[in-house]
């Protein structure tokens, strides 16, 4: 039987905008931050900022995939564990409760040092993926 990867929502489509779109070379859109944002995505797979309604930006696409990573690897998250997994408070509290340590529990060093870093980003910070790719080479 295949085994079913859940991909959140809006990285989708990300994906699909971005590959429909005519290519530009060093194009940066500044996107301001703002708060009472439409919630769109997977509850178990979304960031914090998007679950919170803020604007999202790459590091909340980061974060969404690393939810995704922890759940191929552990075929659970922390948040998805009990009954409170559909309770979008109760989601976005023990989101915030958890810690780097216990969501990557089990998994390679490097890829705490990935979240780690993920976490610390803001809004309005542009990704070094040089500096992401060499934490997990």
């Amino acid at each position: 039987m295949p085994h079913v990867f859940p991909v959140p929502v809006h990285l989708l489509h990300r994906l699909v905008a971005q590959t429909s779109a005519p290519p530009v070379k060093h194009l940066y859109l500044y996107i301001p931050f703002s708060t009472n944002q439409l919630i769109v995505g997977t509850l178990p797979f979304m960031s914090i900022n998007g679950q919170q309604g803020y604007t999202q930006s790459h590091h909340d696409d980061l974060e969404s995939l690393i939810y995704s990573i922890v759940y191929a690897a552990h075929g659970d998250l922390p948040w998805t564990r009990s009954s409170m997994h559909s309770n979008h408070e109760a989601v976005l509290q023990m989101k915030l409760l958890t810690t780097i340590e216990e969501l990557c529990e089990g998994l390679p060093t490097f890829f705490c040092n990935f979240v780690s870093h993920v976490h610390s980003l803001d809004f309005n910070r542009k990704l070094d993926y040089q500096y992401l790719h060499s934490i997990l080479s």
